[in-house]
């Protein structure tokens, strides 16, 4: 985000051309930036590195942008393209690769919550500066006994993801309050970040997608892993959804009815070719039987270049 946006193109042409590029939010009139410039023959292909600065509106981070190129002959309007190429990015102002390490139990209504039986996921927001193994532990509070532990796997980078699944069984009321530790090790070495979090026995609905994913293949199926805590009763009775959406409107769903309490399970979404020029979301949510939604999940994501 801000005013500087660094792209690199690759094109092919028999002849000095033009490419122009296009910058805008995705649903929103208007160019953030325009730039149109002259380039030589390149048989065969060539790549380049164009910077684009001084935006009309600088770019916001988190919000979802259109990149265009068009190649054109030389001088010619702008109606008559010799190809074309387009994507769509969320604006990100962290550095890429990261430079720094950081663990976050993220924020959620749920987050002091746990159930008296497994599993149980826990969402965590991560950067690791190099291969790292995510840890999750449950102990009594104050007590060094281990109930359950999970490892998690992640390369360098960048991470919203549902960690576990810790199994257990028997957690009691008098015997809490129970404790949640996450950590991130680096592969080979030793602990970088700690975070803890206390919990407590409740009833209640929650909702976790588990996938880590942050772009959808153009074409279905997706399939993606859903943790659910269902608060039922025989009257009322849970159902889970798993919805495909653009910005508008669903474009498709599976949805699996649940009994009382905790649960996980994979659910496909089955779609055919979407538009490459816009941003989708993948909402999971429980629901009671008359349709209305108790708590949702949701990610954000792009088409797979």
């Amino acid at each position: 985000p801000g005013e500087t946006l660094r792209l690199n193109v690759q094109y092919m042409v028999s002849h000095s051309a033009d490419i122009a590029f296009y910058i805008r939010e995705v649903g929103v009139a208007g160019f953030n930036k325009f730039k149109r410039t002259r380039v030589p023959r390149a048989m065969p292909a060539r790549k380049i590195t164009l910077l684009l600065q001084n935006f009309d509106k600088p770019l916001v981070n988190g919000r979802f942008y259109l990149v265009q190129a068009d190649l054109l002959k030389a001088n010619a309007p702008f109606n008559q393209k010799i190809d074309i190429d387009q994507y769509v990015a969320r604006a990100d102002s962290r550095a890429t690769p990261p430079n720094r390490n950081s663990l976050v139990i993220a924020p959620h209504v749920n987050r002091g919550k746990i159930t008296g039986n497994g599993p149980y996921y826990v969402k965590l927001n991560w950067a690791t500066t190099m291969q790292a193994d995510l840890i999750l532990t449950l102990r009594r509070r104050g007590n060094n006994h281990v109930i359950s532990r999970s490892t998690t796997r992640v390369g360098r980078g960048y991470g919203l993801t549902g960690v576990g699944a810790l199994q257990f069984r028997g957690l009691t009321t008098n015997r809490g309050p129970y404790e949640v530790t996450a950590q991130l090790q680096h592969v080979g070495g030793g602990i970088r970040q700690t975070r803890r979090q206390t919990v407590n026995l409740r009833t209640y609905d929650n909702i976790l997608i588990v996938t880590e994913f942050t772009a959808i293949p153009g074409r279905g199926p997706f399939r993606v892993r859903v943790y659910w805590v269902a608060k039922s009763s025989v009257r009322e009775g849970r159902n889970i959804l798993l919805e495909l959406r653009n910005p508008s409107r669903r474009i498709t769903a599976s949805r699996r009815e649940v009994r009382a309490g905790p649960g996980s399970a994979q659910f496909t979404l089955n779609y055919g070719s979407l538009n490459t020029n816009t941003y989708y979301i993948v909402r999971a949510s429980v629901n009671n039987k008359n349709g209305r939604t108790q708590i949702t999940d949701s990610r954000s994501v792009v088409i797979e270049n």
